[in-house]
């Protein structure tokens, strides 16, 4: 058992046998279930469901599978159900869905499910990125038991499951060539008198939403560290330092890197003109991997992100833009394609020899599924 500083949920590591349960399932996306509640009135349907054919006090399973290459605007699958006892008679017509064994990190959330997305937060972005486990299987669970009281209710307890695996012990199943890396996602550094001024240009233009900002110092060597979170979990940082650090401090006034990171969009033609009517330098829409559509904008203090077009995109709470793939320039897409594998840890994913192009994957740090690279030649990078 482990339990982080300043009152933070404790965590706590269990193993759990293979369990085959039997419910029903919806599917939905995060913005349905954030306006819907679709997962919260599936869970009242087996709670219905639950009293009409088993004891009131049997546990429920609500599990939330996500598919591979999941991104926050994806569609998922919600199950809610429970164990069937020995002897018990299998529910016709009904969801079934089969665990393995698994080793689980619970945590438990007490009060109102109103703040439930405070304690997936704290596992997901930073207990278990710091701690010594990886996620192992694109699911997690809540447990709802005698200890759930309501939705509203403050002494009310909710246990959220999460299958993991110790990073040695995964590391262990790779080629001995390829290292245990993961994509932990991207920061934006700005300067430090302008942090505020950067919130405030990225909810405007993005429409994102921004959390409070506070101090997370990650280097020892900086006088200071500032950090917010805007939406997608997409931090913004900023450092006062007189050193040059390892990883907080980038040189500016320089050239255009080859690496682009993207943004997907509905209609990209309708934010090259939101983006040209705000001001915004912005490239023109053009043709690039994936058979995609894409545009480059310069936002708060010339960082260079990519716009790509997605019109089968589904609504994220009223963002303009959401997560995508990145792009990187390389002088030889075989060679790359071929270091990427062998260093780095990468799968190809397609890879045609009529397209100037090849996707790789990796896995992701700290949420289900997996991320999508592009290499390129530099002309298109």
């Amino acid at each position: 058992m482990s339990a982080a500083k300043n009152n933070a949920p404790a965590i706590v590591l269990t193993s759990s046998p293979a369990r085959k349960l039997y419910g029903m399932q919806i599917h939905t996306t995060f913005e349905e279930d954030h306006k819907q509640q679709t997962a919260g009135r599936l869970a009242g349907q087996v709670y219905e469901w639950r009293h009409n054919h088993f004891n009131d006090n049997r546990p429920i399973y609500l599990i939330s599978f996500f598919p591979e290459d999941f991104e926050p605007s994806m569609r998922f699958t919600v199950f809610g159900g429970v164990e069937l006892q020995e002897g018990e008679a299998a529910p016709e017509a009904m969801a079934v869905r089969d665990l393995p064994e698994l080793q689980l990190a619970v945590v438990t959330h007490k009060g109102p499910i109103s703040r439930i997305k405070q304690t997936y937060d704290y596992f997901l972005k930073r207990w278990q990125p710091q701690s010594d486990y990886n996620l192992s299987h694109p699911f997690n669970y809540q447990l709802y038991t005698d200890k759930f009281k309501g939705v509203n209710e403050p002494d009310s307890e909710l246990e959220l499951y999460f299958p993991v695996v110790l990073r040695k012990e995964q590391q262990v199943m790779l080629p001995a060539s390829v290292p245990s890396l993961q994509f932990d996602g991207g920061q934006i550094d700005v300067l430090w008198d302008h942090h505020e001024n950067a919130i405030e240009w990225y909810t405007r233009h993005f429409n994102w939403q921004a959390q409070p900002t506070y101090d997370w110092r990650q280097d020892e060597e900086a006088d200071e560290e500032k950090i917010t979170q805007l939406s997608f979990g997409t931090w913004l940082k900023s450092v006062r330092t007189s050193n040059k650090l390892r990883h907080l401090f980038a040189d500016r006034g320089g050239p255009d890197p080859s690496v682009r990171w993207c943004w997907n969009t509905k209609d990209i033609a309708e934010a090259h003109r939101h983006f040209a009517d705000s001001g915004v330098r912005i490239s023109e829409i053009y043709p690039g991997p994936g058979d995609r559509h894409y545009l480059d904008l310069w936002a708060w203090e010339g960082t260079r992100l990519t716009v790509c077009g997605w019109p089968e995109l589904e609504e994220a709470d009223g963002a303009l833009l959401t997560p995508g793939w990145v792009r990187i320039g390389v002088s030889n897409l075989e060679n790359a394609r071929e270091w990427y594998r062998k260093f780095v840890g990468m799968d190809i994913v397609e890879a045609d020899a009529d397209k100037p192009w090849s996707l790789m994957r990796l896995g992701l740090e700290h949420h289900h599924g997996r991320s999508l690279w592009w290499l390129e030649p530099c002309q298109f990078a």
